[in-house]
C-alpha cells in the first residue's frame, strides 16, 4: 500500500491546545480523536480495502473517486462505499454512492442544503490503523464546528463496527441539540422494506412487554420519501424542536410503529443486511423507498445529542451484520449474540471448567444377565434432602431391546445404590430422559419408540404413570411433520411449560404450553443450530436448562460427523447462554471435556457448595470444578 505519510498524534494535541480540554464524561476512548496514542497512516489513494473472512469491505472519505477500484465514486459519499460476501460479490450499496453515509448535521432549523449536508462537503482524512479498521476524520466543519471521527472495523465474526466520535467546538445548534443522521442506499433490492421487532404505536400503554403477543415482526414501509419515514423505540419520548418547514423530511416524519428491540433488517438478492445499535445511544430508525433514486431504497438511522456541550466528547457504536438470508428467524438467532442488548460473552468459571474426579465411573450398567446389560444416553440427577436420586435407562444391549427405568440412589454422589426392584418402571419405552418437579409432582419427559417425546408423572419418583406422546403443533396449530421429536427437555417459569426438542439432532426446537396438553412452536424454525465451532459441527441436542445469577443456561452435546464411517462419532458436552429462552449464545471455548474423550448426555447438579457436571451416555462420570487444574 502506497501512503503519503505516517502521522503521530501530534495532531492531536495541537486541536486540544488550540479548541479547550475535552471533558470525557466517563466515555472510553476508542478513536485517534480521543486516543492520541493511536498511531496511523494516511494513504495516498481516498479508499482502503478491508477483508476479513467472507467479508470485503471498502472505506472511503467524501472524495470523488474514478479507478478500476471505484469507477466513478460521487463526491459528498463516504462511509462503507462497497459490502461484498463471498456468497454475494455484487456490491449491495448502490454505485458510486455509499452505505453508513455520514449525512447530515443539524439542529432542526431551515438551514441552506450545503450546510444541513455538511459532513458530505467538509474534507474528510482517511485514516488506516491496520489491516482491520480504518477511520475518517473530519475537521471542525465550516457551518456547525463539529469536530468527528469514524472508525470502521472488521470484527473477527464478520461483523462490521462502527464507532462514531464528536466534539462540538462552537455553539452553533440554536434548539439545544445535535442532529446526526447515516444514510446506507441499497441497489435495486426486490423490496424496498426493512423488518424490526416491535408494535403499533400506543401498545405500550395497554400494558405490552417485550415478549408479549403484540410484540412481532414489524414490515417497515414507507409510501413515499418522507412519509411514515422513522421509527421510535418504545421507550423513546423525547421531542426535539423543529421548524415547521424543515427540509429534510425524513427527519421528524414519524411512522405508526415503535421498535422493541434496537436493530432492523432489509433483504437485497438474497442477502440479508442488519443494522445493529445500542440501547443507549437512543437511535431511530429510518427509511426512504427512493433515497437513492428509483428502486434504490435508503435503510438508515439518526442519533441525537440533547443538551450538548462545547468540547464535551459524545459517542455512539453500532454494527453491521451481511450475511445469506433464510428466513427472518435465522437473521434474528445470528444477530442474537452479536446485539448490544443482549451480548452476553462471560461465563461464570464454574460453569465452565471441570476436571474428572479420580474416583470414575462413579455408575455402571450390572452387564450379562441383568436387566440393564447396557445403559444409554441421558439419565438424570437430582439432589433433594441432602439425597443424590438417579434415574437411567437400561437395556439387553440390542438396538431393539426394550429400553427400561432404573433408579439409584446416593448419600455423596459417587457412590451408588440401585434400586432394589429395578426396573421401576417396564411398560412403556424410556429412554433419554429428564425430570421437572413442580408443586410436589414429578414430570418426566423422555424418549419412547422411535424418539417421540412423551411424559410420565409421579408423586414420590418410583411409580410412574404414563400420561402420553407430547402433541407438538406448528406455529398455525397444525401438527409438526411425521418423525422424531427426541431428547426432550422442559422447563417451567411464570405458568408457562417450555419444552425443546430435536429432529434428527438437525437442531433443537421451541414448544410451549400452559396446560401441558397441546404445545405449540414459538417458530417452526430451530432456535439452536448445529455449528459453527468443531464440537457440534453436524449435529446437536440439548440435556437440561438452569437458570443461574440472572440468566439461563442450556447443557448439551454435539458431535462432527466422522467421514470415516467405519469409525464412531465422537460426541462432546457443551454449554450456552440466553436471556429469554429463545436465543442462545454458546460459549466460545466448547466443548467443556475433550472430544477425544467422547462424553455426552451432561448435566449440572449443585451439590450444596458448587456445581458437578455428570455425564452419563454408556456410564456415568462425575466432573468438579477446578481452576488452573486445581479441584475446588
Amino acid at each position: 500500500m502506497l501512503f503519503l505519510n505516517s502521522r503521530q498524534p501530534v495532531l492531536m494535541f495541537l486541536l486540544l491546545l488550540l479548541f479547550g480540554t475535552v471533558s470525557e464524561a466517563g466515555l472510553p476512548k476508542l478513536t485517534t480523536l480521543s486516543d492520541a496514542s493511536i498511531q496511523y497512516d494516511v494513504p495516498a489513494r481516498h479508499y482502503v480495502v478491508l477483508r476479513r473472512g467472507e467479508i470485503e469491505a471498502i472505506i472511503a472519505d467524501n472524495s470523488a473517486i474514478d479507478d478500476e477500484v471505484l469507477p466513478q465514486h460521487r463526491a459528498g459519499y463516504s462511509g462503507l462505499v462497497s459490502l461484498t460476501h463471498s456468497r454475494q460479490k455484487r456490491n449491495i450499496f448502490v454505485p458510486g454512492i455509499a452505505g453508513l453515509n455520514f449525512e447530515h448535521i443539524h439542529d432542526g432549523t431551515t438551514q441552506d442544503r450545503k450546510i444541513l449536508f455538511e459532513p458530505r462537503h467538509a474534507p474528510m482524512e482517511l485514516r488506516v490503523i491496520n489491516d482491520h479498521v480504518a477511520e475518517l476524520y473530519q475537521a471542525p466543519t465550516p457551518h456547525w464546528g463539529l469536530e468527528s471521527c469514524l472508525r470502521y472495523e472488521l470484527l473477527d465474526n464478520g461483523l462490521i463496527e462502527m464507532t462514531f466520535e464528536c466534539i462540538p467546538r462552537r455553539e452553533t445548534f440554536k434548539n439545544g441539540y445535535i442532529g446526526l443522521f447515516w444514510a446506507s442506499y441499497i441497489h435495486q433490492p426486490e423490496s424496498p422494506d426493512i423488518h424490526f421487532k416491535g408494535m403499533k404505536q400506543g401498545d405500550k400503554n395497554e400494558g405490552v412487554e417485550t415478549g408479549s403477543s403484540k410484540i412481532g415482526w414489524i414490515r417497515g414501509i414507507t409510501p413515499a420519501h418522507g412519509t411514515q419515514a422513522t421509527h421510535l423505540g418504545i421507550d423513546d419520548h423525547r421531542t426535539f424542536k423543529h421548524d415547521r418547514d424543515f427540509p429534510l423530511s425524513l427527519v421528524f416524519n414519524r411512522s405508526n410503529y415503535r421498535y422493541a428491540q434496537p436493530w432492523y433488517y432489509g433483504v437485497s438478492h438474497k442477502m440479508a443486511l442488519a443494522f445493529l445499535f445500542r440501547p443507549q445511544d437512543e437511535i431511530r430508525l429510518t427509511q426512504s423507498p427512493s433515497g437513492g433514486g428509483k428502486g434504490n431504497p435508503a435503510w438508515d438511522f439518526q442519533f441525537f445529542i440533547p443538551g450538548y456541550k462545547i468540547n464535551q466528547r459524545y459517542q455512539m457504536v453500532m454494527r453491521a451484520m451481511y450475511l445469506p438470508f433464510e428466513s427472518p428467524s435465522q437473521i434474528e438467532n445470528a444477530v442474537y449474540p452479536a446485539r448490544f442488548d443482549t451480548a452476553t460473552t462471560d461465563f461464570p468459571a464454574e460453569l465452565v471448567q471441570f476436571t474428572p474426579a479420580t474416583c470414575n465411573p462413579v455408575f455402571t450398567a450390572q452387564g450379562e444377565g441383568h436387566w440393564d446389560v447396557k445403559i444409554r444416553e441421558r439419565g438424570w440427577i437430582m439432589r433433594e434432602n441432602n439425597q443424590y436420586r438417579m434415574w437411567y435407562t437400561g437395556y439387553d444391549g440390542t438396538r431393539e431391546g426394550q429400553k427400561m427405568l432404573g433408579y439409584a440412589t446416593s448419600q455423596d454422589g459417587l457412590k451408588w445404590t440401585p434400586h432394589p426392584g429395578n426396573p421401576i418402571y417396564r411398560k412403556h419405552w424410556v429412554e433419554d430422559m429428564m425430570i421437572v418437579k413442580q408443586n410436589g409432582t414429578y414430570y418426566m419427559f423422555a424418549e419412547g419408540v422411535k424418539d417421540q417425546a412423551h411424559l410420565l408423572t409421579s408423586e414420590d419418583g418410583l411409580e410412574w404413570k404414563r400420561t402420553g406422546p407430547l402433541d407438538i403443533r406448528r406455529t398455525d396449530g397444525r401438527p409438526i411433520k411425521p418423525g422424531p421429536r427426541g431428547t426432550p427437555v422442559a422447563w417451567y417459569e411464570n405458568g408457562t411449560w417450555y419444552l425443546f426438542y430435536e429432529r434428527y439432532d438437525q437442531g433443537i426446537w421451541l414448544a410451549t404450553s400452559k396446560e401441558m396438553k397441546v404445545w405449540t412452536n414459538w417458530q417452526d424454525e430451530p432456535i439452536m443450530l448445529p455449528g459453527p465451532g468443531k464440537a457440534d459441527r453436524d449435529l446437536i441436542a440439548m440435556n437440561q436448562i438452569i437458570k443461574y445469577k440472572g440468566h439461563y443456561y442450556a447443557v448439551y452435546h454435539g458431535t462432527a460427523i466422522n467421514p470415516d464411517k467405519s469409525k464412531k462419532n465422537l460426541w462432546s458436552t457443551n454449554i450456552a447462554k440466553s436471556d429469554d429462552l429463545i436465543h442462545w449464545q454458546k460459549y466460545k471455548k466448547n466443548p467443556l471435556l475433550p472430544i477425544s474423550e467422547n462424553k455426552s448426555s451432561g448435566i449440572l447438579v449443585h451439590d450444596g457448595k458448587r456445581f458437578r457436571l455428570y455425564t452419563m451416555h454408556g456410564k456415568v462420570d462425575v466432573h468438579f470444578h477446578c481452576e488452573n487444574g486445581t479441584p475446588q
